[in-house]
């Protein structure tokens, strides 16, 4: 049994001369340093894989992943667990035996790793999908570690359907990770600037991998993508951890959060996508500041303003998704514009200025943004924070999280009533004004709700989660009618006579809801 460690990153399919110079100038820089110590080994191979199930998913659902794999000819047999992913960084538990055939043989395999007894499932294995590949594979060694950069370019088939390989992986062989990480920073600094990077057909140069191949293979075959979540769910807290598992675990779900939805924009770009990977963004960056009692604020300041300037990068993202529910179809202010030939034209015209697709995608190839992917899951693997003076979580009682999570809670809640109390009613500029309240409030309870029941928990945040859409709608509502005031026509009068009518009602229904929102018992409470 081997522990696997590896970075993985999806790259443009004409990379391979610039990763040859990435090696050339690595070597050169580390000799010039090391009086000629380090070492690269280079080969080519053909790697075919073939990946398998039950037909009822008993692997998949106990998250392991088993195949046959054959090396120029030569075969094994793998058993790979589910592990962890940080960001890009990999690790999880390999079993490998060397087999004759394609064809994998249970009974070599250690029985306690299985989900059955050995023949039962020998017995109901099926081929579920096919990875075919080409690795060009560069082993370097130096001075204070050895790895593996290997570049991928096949194929991932499933009966008809079939998806690209264009990978480069580096596995730690000997050595800390921090020493992986530094070659990591520096190929994702070499790819962007490769001369086809950036064409057309090619626009991402270089972005994170978020998911396996094995992943991959299974979408596939079970002919179903990532999908866009609904809303940011609980972080996955349990009554026993401490404050720094509880401050790492926030930062990892939102840097999941973030990587899934980067995917999911990659795979079918969408508004929504974006907003819920910014939404990742704000949660990382709220952790950072609602666990001040496990990391300092010096330590935290430059992940704080890496995550600041992701979310600047993209806070057009809510105007296009105001415009784009404006010109939907199927919309409820379809038939409205449609009147308005006028207006219609303002609000498509407005659209046009937001980035172009291919403007967004080469966003998730920068140097910078994938540096702070980089240093975070670095951070994370380290434990980075212990390194700072502030460690005030150490002495920590036996309920301290739950202690933490319950003054939170508490204290959102009250700076919450403070700008909407129960007896003022509020107006469209005073939603508008504190949405973002709001909304750190909702993130307070996405960080640590999940420490409490989940049925009062829900309860309680929906009608809040409902309240924040109809804040979303107002804005929309308020962008059409400052828009409609630009017009000047009998159309835009009526229009303006319309969307007053439209804010009063929407208005009249959020009143009604927060006002009972407020009279609910805090679920955090006992």
């Amino acid at each position: 049994m081997e522990i696997e460690i590896e970075l993985k990153f999806l790259v443009c399919s004409s990379a391979e001369a610039a990763l040859t110079l990435l090696v050339d100038n690595f070597c050169e820089s580390q000799n010039s340093a090391c009086e000629n110590s380090t070492t690269v080994e280079e080969k080519t191979v053909h790697l075919a894989n073939t990946y398998f199930d039950t037909a009822d998913k008993v692997l998949r659902e106990n998250d392991i992943g088993l195949r046959t794999r054959s090396t120029d000819g030569v075969w094994e047999q793998t058993i790979k667990t589910a592990g962890t992913v940080v960001g890009g960084l990999h690790q999880r538990r390999e079993y490998n035996v060397d087999i004759d055939s394609a064809e994998p043989n249970m009974a070599l395999f250690d029985v306690a790793i299985l989900p059955m007894t050995p023949d039962t499932l020998q017995a109901a294995l099926v081929p579920l999908f096919t990875t075919d590949f080409k690795r060009q594979i560069w082993r370097i060694k130096t001075d204070v570690c050895e790895f593996e950069m290997v570049f991928d370019q096949g194929l991932i088939t499933s009966g008809q359907a079939q998806s690209p390989i264009s990978e480069v992986e580096l596995e730690l062989i000997k050595g800390e990770p921090c020493h992986l990480f530094e070659f990591a920073e520096q190929l994702v600094r070499t790819l962007p600037n490769h001369e086809k990077a950036n064409d057309e057909a090619e626009p991402n140069a270089i972005r994170i991998g978020f998911q396996s191949k094995a992943a991959r293979g299974y979408q596939l075959h079970n002919d179903e993508g990532l999908e866009v979540r609904s809303y940011l769910s609980q972080v996955p807290l349990k009554q026993l951890d401490t404050l720094e598992m509880a401050f790492a675990k926030t930062l990892e779900y939102g840097l999941m959060f973030m990587q899934h939805h980067e995917q999911c924009f990659i795979d079918n770009p969408s508004l929504l996508a974006l907003r819920r990977f910014t939404d990742g963004a704000a949660l990382l960056r709220h952790g950072l500041w609602i666990y001040s009692m496990v990391v300092s604020d010096e330590t935290a300041q430059y992940f704080k303003d890496e995550s600041k300037w992701i979310l600047k990068s993209f806070d057009w993202v809510e105007h296009g998704r105001q415009l784009k529910e404006l010109m939907s179809k199927t919309g409820k202010y379809r038939k409205r514009l449609d009147l308005n030939v006028a207006l219609s034209k303002l609000v498509e015209d407005e659209a046009k200025k937001d980035p172009s697709l291919n403007g967004i995608r080469q966003f998730f190839s920068l140097p910078r943004y994938n540096k702070f992917i980089l240093d975070i899951s670095l951070w994370l693997i380290e434990k980075g924070w212990r390194k700072s003076p502030k460690l005030d979580f150490i002495g920590e009682s036996e309920n301290a999280l739950q202690s933490v999570a319950s003054d939170l809670l508490n204290s959102n809640w009250q700076s919450l009533l403070t700008v909407m109390p129960s007896r003022q009613q509020l107006t469209i500029d005073d939603y508008v004004s504190h949405h973002q309240q709001l909304k750190r409030s909702l993130m307070t309870g996405s960080s640590v709700g999940g420490l409490f029941s989940n049925t009062l928990r829900d309860d309680f945040r929906m009608p809040w989660l409902d309240l924040s859409r109809g804040i979303d709608e107002l804005k929309t509502l308020h962008l059409l009618q400052s828009l409609a005031m630009k017009v000047q026509s009998s159309e835009s009068r009526s229009t303006l006579n319309w969307l007053e009518q439209q804010i009063e009602s929407l208005l009249l229904a959020m009143e009604q809801t927060r006002k009972s929102a407020i009279k609910m018992r805090p679920y955090w409470v006992n």
